[in-house]
């Protein structure tokens, strides 16, 4: 035998074992999707409380598109932080401030 034959070998070996570890963790999810009950929505008052952090540098052409989009999440105002991480040498500042 071979090394070349060898390394083929051992290469189609570890396909087929890589192909039917696919196939088990398919089946497994197939069979186990219906039986598990969907989680109710956690009521807002239990929500953890979240800061998003927003790194911008030089970026005044989409700063207030990113505000904006940040600020449009659905999660509780009382529970949500939003950072601007600025630093910039162009008037991102200033757009960042006129848009909060």
């Amino acid at each position: 035998m071979t090394l070349l034959t060898f390394a083929h070998a051992l290469v189609a070996l570890w396909l087929a074992i890589y192909g039917l570890n696919s196939l088990i963790l398919a089946f497994l999810y197939l069979r186990h999707r219906r039986s598990v009950a969907p989680t109710p929505p956690l009521a807002r008052a239990t929500l953890p409380a979240v800061t998003v952090q927003v790194p911008v540098y030089n970026e005044r052409h989409v700063i207030e598109r990113a505000i904006d989009a940040v600020a449009a999440l659905d999660y509780p105002r009382e529970r949500f932080q939003i950072q601007i991480l600025d630093d910039s040498a162009d008037d991102t500042t200033r757009l960042a401030r006129a848009r909060a």
